[in-house]
């Protein structure tokens, strides 16, 4: 990490630039500061790949690919570029040394400390694998040890694993060579498989500070790779059968993730997964990060729960192509998920597993660049999707916004901001209520909260009072199970807490790192986590969106559906959509 130099950019994007964090074969990667506070790491690609026609074409692949991504143990990607005359990619900022740094500065793992990162970097492909990916370059410097578990980085030259095309530079040889699979370096067609090769070899310089396959040369590596055994004298003996097992030689005869997870088993809990000397390079690195921050004039403090871009479903204007297998000039698509078993709360009511996948209305735009202003008044950041950049998911799901700023380009040189409003009809409900003013939310007051689509009320399953109880729509009753109270938290975001049980409230499944479309909405103990924290947002009428602090994202009810049982879900936020727009009517 150091200062920028004089002709390094002052901005990127919307992201203010604080400093260097390193370079690769790739370009380089800059510490930036988002409009609300946020740190981000923004990288560049080198000058090179420009000369090529295609590249950014692969570029805007890459970013399709890597925002399929999620996961506790994933840097998510968060915003894009691939138009600018210097394409670029931000994701969440994650502090700590990589396990390169790590190890060279702190010493070699414990055998405990390998085991929980043998699980975390398992727990993060299993994520990478099921968003139809290979990672292809999983080694010691693409991964951080953040003071709370390992993170996986650096998904710009992952490949789509359903036969997509290349996403890197022609010509180039993908990957680390001595952390690349036998049949990487073979040039045979990839399956996640690969990626535990090269997990395995990570392990072993995790705990014996030596890389597996020895030589002096690149070339060398290569062989010892393709042909050669690895050297495991030094690998503690509880972590051999594990190691030797990613590192099988035929691909079929390695471990999943979720068989790696399972022969792991379960650790304890452990608020310093590391060494004792690792953390001190974590704290060392966060003052250097006040340090940098303090001299460009930027808040001097470093803050690491700040509230994402609100992340809304729009699209460019351009046909959506169907879900199906990827090509080489297109985006690889996920899989659909597999359809969710229906649940029985604790009143015996059973939650049926959603409808088909639905597609999706998008919001008013403009031809060639939409600008969406969600709620201005509100204080909510401005989105928008540079046209002809992108595509929707697979199943007809909207896709995520490539980039995230204030100006939509133009057919003129100079560019202007769009800005698009929204008018929502409401429905009438049938609960006994009284229609709240945008303005007037009164936080010792209960509401029943009704879906203007469905005309059914948010309700927690039958009077649950359990963590874990589903959030769901159901026939308007007047009960004590379909009133909320808006508990006010900070920046404008309230917990939603259940009338029932008021220690437990609205909760997006998975923590704080859930970020993915249709994550459910549950019932949870409130804990502090920004899941947990929703923004009403007055669009007119007497109808809010709730948008959840985490991920930006809005509460939903799955595929519009009007049936009694329906769990609710985060989704990418279209104010159009009834299928997110609520009344709030107090309740006695």
């Amino acid at each position: 990490m150091k200062s920028l130099g004089a002709s390094d950019p002052v901005v990127v994007g919307q992201y203010r630039m604080i400093a260097e964090l390193g370079s690769g074969g790739m370009g380089r990667v800059l510490l930036g500061s988002a409009p609300d506070g946020r740190l981000v790491a923004v990288k560049q690609v080198h000058a090179q790949f420009m000369a090529d026609n295609g590249f950014r074409a692969r570029f805007r692949r890459e970013v399709e690919a890597s925002s399929r991504v999620s996961g506790a143990y994933t840097a998510a990607v968060i915003d894009a570029d691939a138009d600018a005359p210097v394409p670029w990619l931000a994701s969440v900022f994650v502090p700590g040394p990589s396990l390169r740094e790590a190890v060279a500065d702190a010493g070699r793992l414990p055998a405990e400390a390998t085991r929980r990162l043998a699980a975390g970097l398992a727990a993060a492909l299993l994520e990478i694998h099921r968003a139809g990916l290979v990672h292809r370059d999983l080694k010691p410097a693409n991964i951080l040890l953040a003071g709370d578990g390992p993170r996986v980085i650096d998904f710009g030259i992952a490949r789509a694993a359903d036969g997509g095309g290349e996403l890197t530079h022609a010509g180039m040889l993908v990957g680390s060579p001595g952390f690349m699979s036998p049949e990487q370096i073979e040039g045979r067609p990839l399956s996640p498989a690969s990626d535990m090769f090269s997990l395995g070899a990570v392990l072993v310089v995790a705990c014996t500070g030596q890389d597996p396959f020895a030589g002096s040369s690149a070339a060398q590596v290569l062989y010892q790779v393709a042909h050669a055994e690895p050297d495991l004298r030094q690998v503690p003996d509880e972590l051999r059968q594990l190691v030797t097992w990613c590192l099988a030689r035929d691909p079929a005869h390695r471990p999943t993730p979720a068989q790696l997870l399972a022969s792991i088993g379960h650790l304890a809990p452990s608020a310093q997964p590391w060494p004792p000397a690792v953390h001190r390079l974590i704290a060392d690195q966060r003052a250097e990060l006040d340090r940098l921050i303090g001299q460009v004039g930027a808040p001097a403090a470093f803050v690491e729960t700040a509230a994402p871009t609100v992340r809304l479903s729009v699209r460019s204007g351009e046909p959506v192509p169907p879900a199906g297998p990827a090509t080489s000039a297109g985006p690889a698509t996920s899989a659909k998920p597999a359809p969710r078993a229906g649940r029985v709360s604790s009143a015996g009511r059973v939650t049926p597993p959603p409808a088909a996948d639905r597609r999706r209305s998008v919001v008013t735009g403009v031809v060639g660049g939409v600008v969406v202003a969600l709620a201005a008044a509100a204080g909510v950041v401005v989105a928008s999707w540079h046209g002809g950049s992108g595509s929707a998911a697979a199943g007809g799901d909207s896709s995520r916004s490539a980039t995230a700023s204030t100006q939509a380009p133009t057919s003129s040189s100079a560019p202007t901001t769009v800005t698009t409003t929204t008018t929502v009809t409401t429905t009438t409900t049938t609960t006994t209520t009284t229609t709240a003013a945008a303005t007037d939310l009164d936080t010792n007051a209960w509401y029943a909260v009704t879906n203007t689509a469905s005309g059914k009320c948010v309700d927690d399953s039958g009077q649950g009072t359990t963590n874990g109880t589903a959030v769901v729509q159901w026939d308007c009753t007047n009960q004590p199970n379909q009133d909320w109270q808006f508990v006010p938290t900070a920046g404008g975001y309230y917990r939603v807490i259940s009338r029932n049980a008021p220690a437990i409230g609205w909760d997006v499944e998975g923590g704080p790192t859930a970020t993915a479309d249709r994550a459910h909405v549950h019932l949870w103990t409130f804990v502090g986590g920004t899941n947990q924290q929703w923004r009403p947002v007055p669009l007119g009428n007497g109808t809010y969106v709730f948008i959840a602090q985490h991920s930006g994202s809005c509460l939903d009810v799955a595929d519009r559906s009007t049936s009694n049982g329906t769990q609710l879900q985060q989704f990418p936020c279209s104010p159009t959509d009834p299928a997110q727009t609520f009344t709030l009517g107090k309740r006695p």
